[in-house]
C-alpha cells in the first residue's frame, strides 16, 4: 500500500501485516486513499482543496458517492469527518496505472525504481488507518 504527494516528492507506504476485514484490491485502495486524506489534511491550510487520483474506479465512486459497503463504512466516515474538520474540500478522480508510475513502484514497495522515476524522493512508512468497530465491542 502507498501514496505519492507529487508537489512535496514525498511518498508513503505501508506493509500488509495483517490481515484485514477484506482481502480484496477494493477494501486496500480505499484504504490507501483514505490514509492519503488523512494525511494530506495535516498539511493543508483550511479551506484547501484535495485531489486525489487513484487507479482504482470502484475507489473513484466511493468516495466521490460517499456510498460505501458496510465493512468500509468507518474508512468513508474518518475520511469525512476529517475533511469537515478541516474544511478541505475532495475530488477523487481515476488515473491510468501507466501514468500513476511512482505510486505504483510505492506501493509494490519498488523503492530504487519509484527513486528513479523520481529522483530526490522521500519515502516514509505510515499506519493504515484501523476500523473502529471491534474497539465498541466486548
Amino acid at each position: 500500500m502507498g501514496f505519492w504527494f507529487p508537489a512535496t516528492n514525498a511518498a508513503f507506504q505501508a506493509l500488509r501485516s495483517k490481515p484485514e476485514p477484506s482481502s480484496s484490491i477494493f477494501y486496500h485502495e480505499a484504504l490507501t486513499v483514505c490514509a492519503a486524506i488523512l494525511e494530506a489534511t495535516t498539511h493543508l491550510p483550511h479551506g484547501g482543496r484535495l485531489a486525489v487520483f487513484t487507479d482504482n474506479l470502484n475507489t473513484v465512486q466511493l468516495f466521490n458517492s460517499l456510498a460505501a459497503l458496510p465493512s468500509m463504512n468507518w474508512m468513508v466516515i474518518l475520511a469525512i469527518d476529517k475533511l469537515l474538520a478541516c474544511n478541505v474540500d475532495l475530488r477523487v478522480f481515476h488515473i491510468s496505472g501507466v501514468h500513476n508510475i511512482v505510486a505504483n513502484y510505492v506501493s509494490r514497495l519498488k523503492n530504487l525504481e519509484a527513486l528513479q522515476a523520481s529522483p530526490g524522493l522521500t519515502i516514509q512508512p505510515f499506519q493504515p488507518p484501523r476500523s473502529m468497530l471491534g474497539a465498541a465491542q466486548k
